[in-house]
């Protein structure tokens, strides 16, 4: 490999970095505005969507095992479905936000 490959390996590697960076920057001037808004209690606003316990995972970029975490640590509690499955609605995430 030569030192053109090189810049163009570290170059692409940087991209890729940056923007992960600029992803969880999103995330955290989200995770602010909904701070904001829990401290002046201003109301959450309701898409009344809900999500499975994977989805939500996948959503706030973490494990199903961090979400379960959480939740035996008693961070949140989760409402649970007619199958006993947890059942995350727009306020759980935001509060999973959060945390």
């Amino acid at each position: 490999m030569d030192a053109t490959e090189y810049l163009e390996f570290a170059l692409a590697y940087a991209k890729a970095h940056q923007h992960l960076v600029e992803k969880e920057y999103a995330a955290v001037l989200e995770t602010a505005v909904q701070l904001k808004n829990w401290t002046e209690r201003t109301p959450l606003p309701a898409t009344g969507a809900s999500y499975t316990h994977k989805e939500a995972a996948r959503l706030l970029g973490v494990t199903p095992e961090v979400l379960r975490n959480w939740e035996r640590n008693g961070l949140i509690g989760i409402p649970r479905g007619h199958n006993q499955s947890r059942i995350y609605g727009d306020e759980e995430i935001t509060r999973l936000r959060i945390i």
